[in-house]
């Protein structure tokens, strides 16, 4: 069933306690065992961590995996998972046919868009996501609801992780406390991880379970010949130098964007505790690093 509002998930789980999981393999130290409240999911995270919880809701923004019409079979296998996409990033790698969604999609979900502030295009002369702002002309980015709904100045920005907008629609469902957990954000690709899983790793192309051997030293002897300008890379594929993640450059904004919803959480009665010791969010200004074993 297609869920034609944000108005659907306001105060949906109102004072019931929420876990918003990343995948990072910190996941697993959170207590399942004893928590009775909301899973909220994020990425694969549904698919993942299948085997530690079954997920309530399931927020995706990226072009990757899942996307409906492509994987709405595996989507579909959640029944009770309500799954809700970002189709401004669905739509951002190619002319999706928005169609498919409700006549391939048995489960609930819903749609939102991420990146076309005031319906105006996303890049100059528009790109195949754009399109949505014709489809939608009256629909508000998640960003401009939230800012609306709790009446705050600003938005927070179109968001560097898909956890960014799981936090958001865990406020939004009226989830108190909300815990952090799986969602590292890490410096260096070498941290860049996930919680191990043979199938969801098969699906993947970015996984590091498919990523090659790249033999050290033999790659550094090779590439350092080719200019100095390949010495760089040289130095990160032979292990010398360390990558920087792919959040790297994005971090300040995202933490940003999650002191931005830390304060609207804070003002309207919503505690948020991060439970990873390791997370780059313990950089978020006020948010509160709660060990996971306290959990009530």
């Amino acid at each position: 069933m297609k869920i034609s509002s944000y108005e659907w998930f306001l105060n949906r789980e109102k004072g019931r306690a929420c876990l918003v999981a990343g995948v990072a393999p910190s996941i697993t130290d959170f207590p399942f065992q004893k928590f009775k409240g909301v899973y909220l999911t994020c990425g694969d995270g549904a698919l993942r961590l299948r085997d530690l919880f079954d997920a309530n809701y399931w927020v995706v923004a990226n072009d990757v995996f899942p996307v409906p019409g492509e994987h709405s079979e595996i989507i579909n296998k959640f029944k009770k998972t309500v799954f809700i996409f970002s189709d401004s990033v669905a739509c951002s790698r190619k002319n999706v046919d928005t169609e498919i969604f409700d006549k391939e999609l048995e489960v609930d979900w819903f749609a939102f868009d991420q990146r076309h502030f005031n319906g105006s295009a996303c890049r100059q002369g528009g790109a195949s996501c754009c399109k949505l702002t014709k489809l939608y002309p009256q629909r508000l980015t998640l960003q401009e609801y939230m800012k609306k709904q709790f009446n705050r100045q600003g938005c927070y920005s179109s968001g560097s992780t898909v956890a960014v907008h799981a936090l958001a629609f865990a406020i939004l469902l009226g989830c108190n406390p909300i815990y952090l957990q799986g969602i590292e954000i890490p410096v260096y690709a070498d941290e860049y991880k996930y919680k191990p899983d043979a199938y969801a790793d098969s699906l993947l192309p970015f996984s590091p379970a498919r990523r090659p051997d790249l033999r050290k030293l033999f790659n550094f002897i090779s590439v350092v010949n080719l200019g100095k300008r390949k010495i760089k890379g040289a130095l990160i594929r032979s292990g010398f130098v360390r990558e920087k993640s792919p959040f790297f450059r994005d971090i300040p904004q995202i933490l940003e964007d999650f002191n931005y919803l830390l304060s609207l959480a804070g003002e309207n009665g919503i505690s948020i505790f991060n439970l990873s010791k390791t997370s780059t969010l313990n950089k978020v200004k006020n948010l509160k690093y709660l060990e996971p074993a306290q959990i009530c």
